[in-house]
């Protein structure tokens, strides 16, 4: 549709999965939203034109407020839904997959299976004034928020997050073709692609598993900025690098692709995790990189010993790393 549609969400609904289009905005009263029913399977909300590789034609949309409770666990139900499938991708709260201008704000997302949103070509876009917990329950892959392949121009923040993963990142590449992955023949490869001009800032790490991650082999990572990142984690804060496996399981393996990362701004709690070797440092580069600014990083709390604040791996190559402040 080419004429706007502005949508008043008065209820509390138990949907499976929802499809949004074009000049959509969705307002969501106070204490209002959905929960995914069990066994569903599916993202709570995806974009009607899913456009991987190429201009997004979906644009203008816009989710305001809201509680959505993926559902991912429940009491009865452990786990209530599947992590993906080859139809419908990864069982995310919110799938937006090639959108010009979308923007999702005053929100809080609950105990999503996956991710909370999974943001891949995006264009001007912005997620604003949220908060992402999901729960007790949630395993590894349960992210907070996304800005993956082939976006751009896109603001994350005044955000609150506790994820059993990477609590905010940006994929240029994945494991989309990893023949153990739960959502093979879905994604295409051309969700791989360069991610410039990111903005994540005011975020605030709620007790999950890890922090920030940018992630890249091949394709570019360029012009990101990370400003006034605090709270807790159990692993790190900050991971700048690629997928360093043996044998790679990225779709296209490489040493790691990054312009210009400046963090300015970090004071994180990292306990002691362990898993992937992470132990409690705070920032991580184990990539190729022309340009790491690090200022204003501060550190009050040490858990293991031996353990660097900022470590630059020996497969890491930076032409330039600043620490300033």
């Amino acid at each position: 549709h080419t004429q706007s549609i502005k949508v008043i969400w008065d209820v509390k609904a138990s949907i499976t999965g929802l499809t949004i289009g074009p000049n959509t905005e969705i307002e969501a009263l106070p204490g209002m939203g959905a929960i995914l029913r069990n066994s569903s399977n599916k993202p709570m909300f995806v974009n009607r034109d899913t456009a991987f590789g190429r201009t997004p034609v979906d644009s203008f949309i816009t989710i305001n407020g809201g509680i959505w409770n993926g559902n991912g666990y429940n009491s009865g139900l452990n786990p209530a839904q599947t992590q993906g499938n080859s139809s419908t991708g990864l069982t995310n709260a919110f799938s937006m997959f090639g959108v010009y201008k979308l923007t999702i704000k005053n929100f809080t997302i609950l105990r999503q299976r996956v991710y909370g949103i999974q943001g891949i070509n995006l264009k001007n876009s912005l997620y604003s004034n949220g908060v992402i917990d999901c729960g007790s329950d949630g395993t590894l892959n349960t992210d907070g928020v996304h800005f993956d392949g082939g976006s751009e121009n896109c603001i994350a923040e005044n955000l609150k997050i506790k994820s059993n993963d990477d609590a905010f990142a940006c994929n240029a590449d994945d494991v989309y073709h990893n023949p153990g992955g739960v959502a093979v023949g879905y994604y295409p490869y051309t969700a791989n692609a360069d991610v410039k001009n990111i903005v994540f800032r005011d975020i605030v790490l709620d007790g999950g598993r890890f922090g920030g991650r940018l992630l890249s082999t091949v394709h570019r990572v360029d012009n990101i900025l990370i400003v006034n990142i605090t709270g807790v984690t159990t692993g790190y804060a900050m991971l700048i690098g690629n997928f360093p496996f043996t044998p790679p399981i990225t779709d296209y393996p490489g040493p790691g692709n990054f312009g210009t990362v400046t963090i300015n701004g970090m004071n994180v709690q990292v306990n002691t995790c362990g898993c992937f070797g992470t132990v409690d440092r705070l920032i991580t580069i184990n990539g190729d990189a022309d340009n790491i600014i690090l200022e204003n990083i501060t550190r009050d709390y040490f858990n293991a010993t031996n353990s660097p604040s900022v470590q630059v791996t020996d497969s890491a190559n930076v032409r330039n790393l600043s620490l300033i402040g």
